[in-house]
Formats: structure tokens, sequence, C-alpha cells
């Protein structure tokens, strides 16, 4: 082939043929195994309950004669020849193959007691594949049958009913057990991977790692690779469902988002988002405030300016908003004062003499440096803040599934039932009491005024106040226009 045929030859075998065995899950190869021991407790009971008995794995010997196209199990110059099968027929001949393999070692399989007994059979087997099948007989033309000939006349005679839509049939029979098996795998190597932090137990860990990945199908673009990391926008998806304050977006966000990239590549990683979150829920008073101070020290001097200590304040309002708003109100107006109360005396005289010297002498403008040591002094010094760090923090996030709220639509239907009917009621008392009107325009004022009284007309009004006009329901339900869909 040129080097445009095999790579047309490769496409077909890996995206139609054979879809999904060089994928980075193998999900296809795994599949096919399953369909394959399926295909052999149908065919071969007996010899299947022989492999179950003694658990025996049939996958341990099946899984590279599929991988491979029994290219590394036999000699060349009979793979080829499947090879050559396998491009005309399907991939059925890779079932019917293996099959025949099994049937014709079948009484010396039901022999072995062990997984090295199968290997070492079915190795022998392979190694004569030349030599005649029937070595004994008279007639020279069945001497001359190679142990080969007589697998392909197997295959393709014994088990010509496995058709390529029985190998999709089964495909479609396994694939949801076989997915789920390959989730489960991946989800429980990557939770062992992950950096033990002792404060996420293995039921926290599952349900970040739910989430995580939750966040990333949703967010995949049509048939686009799987992402592993979290992009800003992903992120916020995911604290929202964690913590009620994140439904919002907040420049607290993305202080957290940079903080936990560890990698500084703009997204998180599953292990970045789990180290985050573990910082977040730890209930250690000191460590919170110093997590809190590190956080907002965007230039990392240790020291918390002006405008850092504003941020700071925005951020604890934002994260406390809705819960005893008060309160923790003139907690933070309080810690804002004591900020400049206590900040460091030598850095006020400074600035102190600086905005003298500019002439400049409205003192709430000055520049002011707190630093961790007084930090801690300043939260420590109010009950409300020193409690919202102790454990406060920590209790607005919650790594327990949600199970969402299944919709009423025995009451969605009860109301618009009701909706329908109520409109109808005050559709046709208007149309019967403009065909009694005498054409005086007061008289028909009054009778519309008359039906629009009731509990009827105010259910119809409370509503749907766009459908307070009797006049428009009555020519819509003239027309044929209103439809009710059960």
């Amino acid at each position: 082939m040129t080097e445009e045929q095999a790579f047309w030859c490769l496409t077909v075998l890996c995206d139609r043929l054979i879809p999904g065995y060089y994928s980075t899950t193998m999900y296809g190869t795994l599949l096919d195994q399953r369909v394959f021991e399926g295909l052999v407790e149908r065919t071969m009971p007996i010899l299947w309950e022989h492999f179950t008995k003694c658990d025996i794995q049939l996958s341990v010997i099946s899984l590279p004669w599929f991988l491979s196209m029994y290219i590394n199990s036999m000699p060349l110059i009979f793979s080829f020849r499947i090879v050559d099968c396998f491009f005309l027929e399907g991939p059925k001949v890779l079932f019917q193959v293996g099959l025949a393999i099994l049937r014709i070692n079948g009484e010396e399989l039901l022999d072995c007691q062990d997984d090295g007994m199968f290997i070492q059979i079915l190795k022998a087997f392979f190694n004569r594949l030349h030599e005649s099948a029937h070595p004994d007989s008279k007639n020279e033309k069945i001497r001359a049958v190679t142990v080969f000939q007589e697998l392909m006349v197997v295959a393709f005679r014994e088990f010509s009913t496995i058709t390529f839509q029985t190998i999709e049939d089964e495909r479609k029979k396994h694939k949801d057990i076989v997915l789920s098996s390959i989730e489960s795998f991946a989800k429980r190597t990557q939770l062992r991977n992950l950096h033990k932090t002792g404060r996420l137990s293995p039921e926290d860990l599952s349900n970040v790692y739910d989430r995580f990945h939750n966040v990333l199908s949703s967010r995949r673009l049509g048939f686009g690779p799987p992402q592993s990391s979290m992009d800003l926008g992903g992120f916020r998806v995911f604290l929202a469902g964690i913590a009620k304050w994140a439904d919002t977006p907040h420049p607290f966000t993305q202080r957290l988002f940079v903080r936990w990239d560890s990698t500084f590549r703009g997204s998180l990683t599953l292990q970045d988002v789990v180290s985050g979150i573990s910082s977040l829920v730890q209930r250690d008073l000191m460590s919170t405030i110093e997590y809190f101070f590190t956080l907002f020290d965007s230039d990392g001097d240790g020291i918390l300016n002006r405008e850092e200590v504003l941020a700071l304040s925005e951020a604890l309002l934002f994260v406390i908003r809705g819960s005893d708003e008060d309160l923790f109100l003139a907690a933070v107006s309080s810690f804002l004062r004591r900020c400049y109360e206590y900040a460091d005396a030598e850095e006020k005289k400074e600035n102190l003499i600086d905005h003298e010297s500019a002439g400049n002498s409205n003192g709430g403008d000055r520049q002011i440096s707190v630093t961790l040591p007084t930090f801690r002094m300043v939260v420590l010094a109010d009950e409300p803040l020193e409690r919202f760090f102790d454990n406060g923090f920590a209790e607005t996030i919650n790594l327990a599934p949600t199970a969402e709220k299944p919709k009423d639509r025995a009451g969605l239907r009860g109301l618009f039932d009701g909706l329908m009917q109520d409109g109808m009621k005050v559709a046709g008392d208007v149309r019967r009491r403009m065909d009694e009107g005498t054409g005086q325009d007061d008289e028909e004022d009054e009778d519309a005024s008359h039906v629009l009284k009731g509990p009827e007309a105010e259910s119809v009004v409370e509503s749907n106040p766009q459908s307070s006009r009797v006049q428009d329901v009555d020519d819509m339900l003239s027309k044929g226009e209103v439809e009710f869909e059960r």
C-alpha cells in the first residue's frame, strides 16, 4: 500500500470494523470479550460450565486474539489468511475462528484446571497449525489437510450462524454493562491515585469525582475528545453545586480558581479540585485565617494593603449574604475599622508623612498594611468573625449529592385544568351576555363588569395577567386557537 492507502485502511479498521479497540479505555475490545463469552456459553455450554467451575478466565487467552486479529498468536502465514477473511467478511470472522479454536481443543480444555494449563494447550495448538490434522489416515487427501485448514472449515461451517447482525445484537445487549464497569474502574483508579489529604472522606471524594466529571460532560462540545481539566466557566458551575454563595459570579470565585490552579495552565484537574476543597472544608481556625490571608495577598509580599483588605471584606459579605446579614454586616464593618486601628504603627506613620508632604489631609485614603499576626488579631477580636473562620465557612460547603425534586405533574395538570375551565366559563358568560345585550355601551360595560367579579375571574386574572381581557379569550376560543395537551 501507499502511505495514503495504509492510512485509510487503518481508519476503516479502527472506526468501522472494530470500533473502540484502540481507544483510551479499549471499550470495544472489552465489549467484544463479553460478546465472545456469551457466544461460548451459548454454543458450548459444557465447556463454559467447566471454565466457570475452575474459575478459568477466558479473556486471558482470547483478548490477544481479538486485539491483534490473531497476528501475535499464530505464525504469520496463517494469521494473514485470517486477516484476509476479516477484511472480506467483517468482524464476525474473529468470533468464528475463536469459537472453532475452542471446539477443536474442547476435550483437552475440559481437563485443564487453571489458566496456565489453558494457555499451554492453545499455545501447543498454534505451533502445529502446519501439521496434518489426520496423520494416521490412509487417505492421502485427508492426510494432506492441515490443522489450520480444519480450523477454517470448522469456523465457517459449524459457526455459520454467527452473522454480523448477531454480533451487533450482542454488542447492544452488553454495551451498558461494559461501559458502566469501565467508568467504575476508572473512578476507583483515579480516587486511589489522589493524594490523601486527611480531610475528605471516601464518600466525599466520590461525590467530588462525580460532580467534576458531570460538569466536564455537560460542557463538552459535540463529539470532541473528553476533557480532563476544568476551565473557569466549568469551575463556577461546579462551585455553584456545592456552595449556595457561588450561584452568582464574583471575583472571589476567580481568586479560588487561580489559587487552585497549581500548574498555572488556566484549568483545574481533579487533583487540583480535591486539594482546593480540602482547604475550604478544614475546620481549623488558624489555618482558615491564614488561607484567607494568603488568598487575598495578591502580590505575595506577606502584607494586605488597602485594596486587598477591601477585596477581602467584600468577599466576606458575598459569602455570608442571606444568613444573619445584620450581624455579619456589623462584624465586617468592625473588621475594616480594626484593620485601620491595628495596622502596623510604622507603616501608618510613614504613610501619614507621605500624605502630609503631598498635601493630602484625607485620612480615609491613607494606605495601610496588615500582616498575618495583625489579621489574626482583628479576626479573633470579633466573635461572629471568629465563628465564621472557625467552622462557619466550612459549613457553607456541601459535597453530598443533591437529588432533584420531581416535578409535580399532577399539580401542574390540575392548575391548567382549572385555568382552562375558568377561562371557558368566563368566555361563555361573556358570549351569552353579548348576545343578550341591548346594544347600549353602558349596559355592556355593566355586564362585563358583572362577569369579571367573583372567584373565577380573579383566578384567571391572577394566574395569567396577560389574559385578563375577556374578549381576547372569547376570540381565541371562537377561532379554536386554545388547546390543552395532557
